[in-house]
């Protein structure tokens, strides 16, 4: 969204989106800008990320008061407490503010505490549109309304209270009955209304367990006043469709027919004549069994199904699993006590399933077993759990399951092996080509269908079918994927027997090992690496005994996240392998050492200097004593310790580290090797920071020639050396500008804003805007755009990175300190002295703490001086001293 303003925001539940629409098209029929969020939100966009910016770019927000509005698990809530924070008076009025309206009789005491006291305008129960547009306007014009004709004589009305369900038409209607626990779907119910108004049939499919049938029993009971007529169907016996139309003429009062079968005729004769019906086929099992039971004409066609393949039939609506907080309110609502951090839990253990929470309630309430109890029974007995507390006339997971593997082996042993093997892959993620790419280690049946793309579509179309699993489409990477849910998969892995669930294990284990996607820092592996992490990580979560390869491929996994910029994410994956691997290999071992190393340099990507410095120093002591000065581990190791020893300004002993590790790889590997540039590449950090600027300057630009051919312009390494060879051009530039000769400095300034523009476009391409080193060459690029004087571009680029380096590096990191000692130079230079005095104490106060010895340090300190110096001749001069 950009920086337009809009006069409103219309916030409303999703299951009011009609009166949303209605509401909104009044106000820019009357010349107000409005946001909607179905009009201005883009699909897959985060509805909590656009909600804020609609409230920073909207003056008032428009909240439709219903009692769907105030429950506590919509995102309608959010966007009330936003507005009354948002309150403000000024002298001529309320400059930003909330304008309630109801659309229903929303009892007083449903109204937080903290709104009751703002008046509400009431646009529900109007004689006509006319009068409902005339109370919305005059409301956001911030006029009372009066009406132009006598009211009427009011007659006594029970009191409000929770809004009953909608009438039910009593001759034609055979819905089953509502249930009261139904939470969240708002948008989806919205959204079939709408679809279904256009004539086409709408199919909700989806997975067993997601609700599907409930979802088209609360539509039913939600829009009854919709409709005259409203039959339901039980469709997964196609021989009974026939009969139950029949009864559907009998209600319609079509008499008895010589012939049974022509009865549904009749009806759909009868129906196409008429609007206003709703018929509704449900757990449909193809389109084959119902495409001569549609009656077409103006009604509205639902039908409910696991499977996809509907769209000859209708539009076709995937049905997944529950919002997050969806899932929370269910359980909270059904177990008496249940704290929102429990409730959590469950649903992430249970993958919100709808079929999932409403069991795991059903038996908490009428057991009162723990949550954590729960939990770990899901974890260690699935099948057994889930066979209890189904809800009435719906089978228990665990019996749907078994139910349908059993089919599933008779009718393809090949697609129950698939259906296996999935379930030892991570929860909810598809396999992609990972078990297809390696079928010499998949068992003999699955094997065959895997050399064969068309078997082996089959075989997936078959597990699909028999409801184990869904094909989803997948938006980042942009093509339909096979899902398995984690519920599915629990059962599944519960049922098989200890012996088969090893073998299976093993055999992806194996898998996995062998779909290493290549060299860890190279951003062209990254996404066959976010693909593969959660599949490898699935075998640390369950402390399952790893192969060796498997143990290599996790070092390599770790040297991802920590390349990929997610160091804080990584950190705790990272000391629980070392710690484990450590306990079990001891800390000599190869990959203890490995793992050690990663480790080490997490803490530094954190801003843990010291505690990085500690495992640094000691795996190299390690390394040297075991494998000896020159082998390759050791100088990594050597090269890991150095990098510490910088970060921690600990400069000539980086320097002297640096140097020795050079030559020696130097000699090892040649002088054209990645890690012999590596070290060329600190070496010269090392001699910039130190002041050696000639020299730096001509190792990094060597350095960066060497990378570019052996390594390509775009790698991020390459660009490590183009950033810091910007860095010593600039140092070089305030040299010369301090030595007398600005022509030569104006060169060098010049030199290094082309190649950091260049650097910092490459980085948020290829490793992204927020990864931290695409922050730390924007930090070099404001700085070298100070030294031009371009202090408002400066500023803005020093602003934002130090807003996206808190986030992604935290607050006493020493490249967020930097960049914050940056901005305040440019303040000063822009004539904001004393804040930037204020910034530079504060960054100064923190980088002692951190970085006592560090020159960035003494160069803040050297620059709180100077703007301390500049207030104090200020207030000399405001004083009329001289």
């Amino acid at each position: 969204m950009n920086e337009e303003r809009f006069d409103f925001f219309v916030s409303h539940a999703g299951s009011d989106l009609r009166w949303a629409k209605w509401v909104a098209w009044q106000l820019d029929a009357a010349g107000y800008k409005v946001i909607l969020d179905d009009w201005h939100f883009p699909p897959g966009s985060s509805i909590v990320t656009k909600m804020n910016e609609a409230l920073e770019h909207c003056d008032r927000i428009v909240a439709l008061y219903s009692t769907a509005y105030f429950e506590n698990s919509r995102y309608t809530w959010d966007e009330f407490i936003a507005a009354l924070r948002n309150i403000e008076h000024d002298g001529q009025g309320v400059q930003k503010r909330l304008i309630p309206i109801r659309i229903e009789d929303v009892p007083i005491d449903a109204i937080p505490l903290v709104a009751r006291d703002v008046k509400f305008a009431d646009i529900f129960g109007m004689p006509d549109e006319e009068q409902a547009r005339e109370v919305l306007l005059a409301a956001v014009d911030g006029r009372a309304w009066r009406p132009d004709k006598e009211p009427p004589l009011p007659v006594s009305e029970p009191s409000p209270g929770r809004k009953p369900p909608s009438p039910v038409p009593l001759d034609v209607w055979n819905v089953p009955p509502r249930n009261p626990g139904f939470v969240g779907r708002d948008d989806l119910l919205s959204e079939l209304r709408e679809w279904l108004a256009t004539g086409v049939p709408q199919v909700l499919h989806g997975m067993g367990g997601m609700g599907k049938t409930q979802i088209a029993i609360e539509y039913a009971h939600l829009f009854a006043s919709e409709y005259d007529r409203v039959w339901w169907v039980r469709a997964e016996q196609p021989a009974l469709i026939g009969p139950q139309l029949a009864k559907l003429a009998r209600a319609l009062g079509i008499k008895a027919m010589d012939e049974a079968d022509q009865l549904p005729v009749a009806a759909f004769r009868q129906l196409r004549r008429l609007s206003r019906w709703l018929l509704v086929f449900d757990n449909a099992v193809s389109p084959q069994d119902i495409e001569d039971w549609l009656p077409g004409g103006s009604g509205h066609v639902l039908i409910t199904s696991r499977e996809s393949g509907w769209s000859d039939t209708g539009r076709q609506c995937q049905v997944k699993v529950l919002r997050r907080d969806e899932s929370v309110a269910i359980l909270r609502a059904r177990v008496r006590g249940l704290t929102e951090f429990d409730a959590n839990g469950l649903a992430e253990d249970l993958g919100d399933l709808p079929l999932a929470l409403a069991q795991a309630a059903n038996f908490i309430a009428a057991t009162g077993m723990h949550v954590s109890t729960y939990r770990r029974a899901l974890k260690d007995q699935a099948a057994q759990i889930m066979a209890e507390g189904a809800p009435r006339n719906i089978p228990p997971l665990t019996a749907a399951i078994k139910f349908h593997f059993g089919k599933l082996a008779l009718a393809d042993p090949a697609a129950a092996e698939l259906a296996g093997l999935c379930s030892f892959l991570a929860p909810d993620r598809g396999p992609d080509d990972l078990l297809s790419k390696h079928r010499d280690k998949l068992p003999p049946p699955l094997a065959q269908r895997a050399a064969d793309p068309v078997g082996w579509s089959r075989a997936v179309e078959n597990l699909t079918r028999h409801s184990l699993a869904g094909i989803e489409y997948d938006e980042e990477a942009g093509r339909n994927e096979l899902r398995m849910h984690r519920t599915t998969q629990a059962i599944l892995r519960d049922i098989m027997g200890t012996d088969q669930a090893a073998l299976a294990w093993d055999r992806i284990g194996q898998i996995v090992a062998a779909s290493c996607p290549g060299q860890p820092d190279d951003p062209a592996t990254w996404p066959a690496w976010a693909s593969l992490m959660p599949h490898l990580l699935a075998f640390v979560d369950r402390e399952l005994d790893l192969s060796p390869a498997l143990r290599s491929e996790l070092c390599d996994a770790s040297a991802y996240l920590l390349a990929h910029g997610e160091a804080r994410n990584g950190l705790d994956l990272i000391s629980r392998l070392h710690e484990k691997w450590s306990a079990e290999l001891g800390e000599d071992a190869d990959q203890t050492m490995m793992i050690a190393n990663c480790l080490a340099k997490a803490h530094c990507d954190v801003g843990d200097w010291p505690a990085g410095r500690r495992l640094a120093q000691t795996s190299l002591d390690r390394r040297r004593y075991l494998l000896g000065e020159k082998h390759l581990q050791t100088l990594t190791a050597a090269s890991d310790l150095a990098s510490n020893l910088h970060g921690l300004g600990k400069v000539q002993e980086a320097l002297d580290l640096d140097q020795v590790t050079f030559d020696l790889r130097q000699s090892v590997l040649g002088r054209d090797h990645r890690d012999t540039l590596l070290s060329a590449s600190n070496l010269a950090r090392d001699l910039g920071t130190s002041g050696y600027l000639e020299a730096a300057i001509k190792l990094n630009q060597d350095t960066y020639v060497r990378r570019q051919k052996t390594l390509g312009d775009n790698h991020p390494q390459t660009l490590d050396s183009a950033s810091n060879l910007v860095s010593d051009l600039c140092q070089m530039g305030e040299r010369q500008r301090e030595s007398g000769d600005p022509v030569a400095a104006q060169q060098s300034f010049e030199r290094a804003l082309g190649l950091a523009e260049t650097t910092v476009a490459l980085r948020r391409t290829v490793q992204g805007p927020d990864h931290p080193a695409t922050l730390q060459s924007s930090t070099i690029l404001l700085a070298n755009l100070s030294n031009l004087r371009k202090f408002e571009e400066a500023g803005r680029l020093a602003e934002d990175a130090l807003k996206r380096l808190k986030v992604v590096r935290g607050d006493d990191d020493l490249i967020t300190l930097v960049c914050a000692a940056n901005l305040a130079g440019i303040m000063h230079e822009q004539g904001d002295t004393e804040s930037a005095r204020d910034l530079a104490a504060e960054t100064l106060a923190q980088m002692q703490r951190y970085y006592s010895n560090h020159p960035a340090t003494l160069a803040c300190a050297d620059d709180l001086e100077q703007y301390e110096r500049a207030l104090l001749g200020l207030n000399y001069l405001d004083s009329g001293s001289i």
